[in-house]
């Protein structure tokens, strides 16, 4: 088809070959209105989105590293607490020795309410 074998009486066409476009009754204001609430939509949800699997990943490392085993921190701490808790000679000499902790603050604490004062 040639654009010479076209019907040119219908009302897109005002005169022949000139194009004129009607208007439809659509509203640009409106569609601008609900584009821009999606986006600002779209952008909330992004946003939420963003933060709940930032606070997803730090939950989950914060995890991790509660679980993690350390070896050597393990031992370190079982040494400790058998030194706090045992009894042992350390000087029989000078008589000197190694009571449980919680016991010794227990016979400090009698000997300052003996004399009413507290001597290290």
């Amino acid at each position: 088809m040639s654009d010479h074998n076209q019907d040119t009486s219908g009302p897109l066409f005002a005169e022949e070959g000139q194009f004129v476009v009607e208007r439809e009754g659509l509203e640009v204001g409106r569609i601008a209105a609900f584009v821009s609430v999606v986006l600002v939509l779209l952008v909330l949800v992004t946003w939420a989105a963003t933060r709940w699997f930032a606070y997803e990943a730090n939950t989950a490392h914060a995890l991790v590293a509660a679980e993690a085993t350390y070896p050597e921190l393990r031992r370190v701490e079982l040494d400790a607490e058998q030194l706090l808790s045992r009894y042992e000679v350390i000087d029989r000499e000078q008589g000197i020795y190694r009571i449980p902790v919680e016991q010794a603050m227990d016979v400090l604490l009698r000997d300052a309410h003996a004399t009413d004062t507290i001597q290290p």
